[in-house]
């Protein structure tokens, strides 16, 4: 079903020109009567395959006319309600129930339905109906933490809660995009200390600013829709900081030692790091 876009009233520019939207997405100078009554029609919607011939059943000269006032018009179209969508929300045991909660909103206003997971449940089964599996970890990504998600092709995306904000993504969709261990290989080939750094940061519970949660849920719904609209290898995550505006966009490209796009399956060997230590220390020295 076409019809105007509440966002985008029809509005007299001029005593000849009809304009969409305060900022024009869309003009029509010297309309013609079949189409002011086609405006009027999409005002109450009309279904998509009789656009056409319901222009001509109102004055269009011709199918050609009638598909040039579609495309001068659709910017300030929609094609109906949004369809909500589902994703299922994973938080490690370090991860708070309220923090996942705020990201679940988030989601919730990016159009997405979050079903939010116990800790416990297997992360590799979803909700059937689930775009993705959103799991949200404190400091770093565990190494084999999408491991089973890899092996089982769902598409699946890291929030991490850094302290002063939180780095959303990248969107992974096995065996076509880089995963977590081709990001973490970019890490460390650019930081060879960083695998020592993160075995001792892993599963340390952090504070994060609420606002910054929420837009963290918020960024991911988007980051999901972006892959949808745009299937490339190549595919970024987004870092967010409390109290600025400043958002830091990273693109994340296939590592050249991951296996994670070979013919024979998702592999999911990731970047060498050191095991975190088994009993928790304040510090921990690398030996």
């Amino acid at each position: 079903m076409l019809s105007l876009d509440p966002s985008y009233p029809a509005v007299w520019r001029t005593a000849s020109s009809l304009q969409f939207g305060a900022d024009p997405v869309a003009l029509l100078d010297d309309p013609q009567p079949w189409q002011l009554r086609m405006v009027r029609e999409l005002e109450r919607g009309v279904p998509d395959a009789s656009f056409v011939p319901f222009a001509r059943a109102l004055g269009a000269p011709s199918d050609d006319a009638a598909t040039r006032l579609l495309i001068r018009l659709r910017r300030a179209l929609t094609t109906g309600p949004a369809v909500r969508r589902a994703v299922s929300l994973h938080r490690d045991q370090a991860v708070t129930e309220a923090q996942s909660d705020l990201v679940a909103r988030g989601l919730t206003a990016a159009g997405f339905d979050a079903a939010v997971r116990h800790p416990f449940d297997p992360i590799d089964e979803p909700d059937q109906d689930a775009a993705a599996v959103v799991f949200v970890v404190p400091r770093v990504v565990p190494p084999g933490a999408a491991a089973a998600l890899m092996a089982s092709d769902i598409p699946h995306l890291p929030v991490v809660l850094t302290g002063p904000g939180a780095d959303v993504g990248p969107f992974v969709q096995p065996g076509d995009t880089a995963c977590l261990a081709c990001v973490a290989a970019h890490h460390r080939d650019a930081d060879p200390a960083w695998p020592t750094v993160a075995a001792q940061l892993i599963g340390r519970a952090v504070d994060v600013e609420p606002a910054v949660l929420w837009e963290a849920g918020m960024v991911a719904g988007r980051l999901i829709d972006e892959r949808a609209r745009r299937r490339l290898a190549r595919t970024r995550s987004v870092a967010l900081r409390s109290g600025s505006l400043h958002r830091d966009v990273r693109t994340h490209r296939p590592h050249a030692e991951c296996r994670c796009r070979s013919l024979a399956g998702t592999a999911t060997a990731a970047a060498p790091v050191t095991l975190a230590p088994t009993s928790p220390t304040a510090f921990a020295r690398p030996a």
